[in-house]
């Protein structure tokens, strides 16, 4: 038989993930069944297990491929010079996570809320995901420190501190949006902006 290309390979391996993030989205993760996943991918069970041999592993890979995804789209923002200043850079960064979990037929932020719930009693997922949101929130305190100089927080900011909040933002954006009917990117990036203010304001009157 002639090999699979590593292209085809790599498009057999989306169509699977895309299955399964079609019932993820619409089953959560304990609803859904390899079953499952595998008639919607409309690929034979063999060719499945092929690439994933259980669900565990189809979730892993699904977390770790839409964060490394997410992770090299944002990397123009982290690593323009100069950087943004908070409040642009949180502006863009949010929109950036709405416009990559749409995917039409599912959402990965409904997703990423039944992966967090996943991650409580799974310790191998929840490490991976706690080493890609620490990458994450590193970036972010990286860019703190220079919003830091610039003046845009007071001297008694943290940059791991800012970096926390930040990053609380973006999650808490993806669990309001995805709940809510009422959260837009645009609101969201305003009430960080005048947030930010606060502590140099404070320094000022001092």
């Amino acid at each position: 038989m002639p090999k699979i290309s590593e292209e085809r390979r790599a498009d057999r391996r989306l169509q699977i993930l895309n299955a399964a993030w079609k019932c993820f989205h619409r089953q959560g993760l304990h609803g859904t069944s390899m079953a499952d996943i595998i008639r919607v991918s409309g690929l034979s069970a063999g060719a499945v297990y092929l690439y994933f041999r259980s669900k565990d592993d189809l979730i892993e890979a699904a977390v770790t491929s839409s964060l490394g995804e997410f992770t090299e789209l944002a990397k123009p923002l982290f690593e323009r010079t100069p950087p943004a200043d908070p409040g642009a850079f949180m502006t863009e960064l949010v929109r950036l996570l709405e416009r990559f979990t749409k995917r039409g037929e599912y959402s990965l932020k409904v997703i990423a809320i039944h992966g967090w719930s996943q991650a409580l009693t799974d310790a191998k997922l929840k490490a991976t995901i706690a080493k890609m949101y620490t990458d994450i929130r590193n970036q972010i305190a990286r860019l703190a420190t220079m919003w830091q100089v610039a003046g845009f927080f007071g001297t008694a900011a943290q940059a791991n501190e800012v970096a926390e909040v930040c990053f609380s933002m973006l999650l808490g954006y993806m669990v309001q949006s995805a709940l809510l009917d009422d959260v837009t990117t645009a609101s969201h990036a305003k009430g960080f902006a005048a947030l930010s203010q606060i502590e140099r304001l404070r320094e000022r009157r001092a």
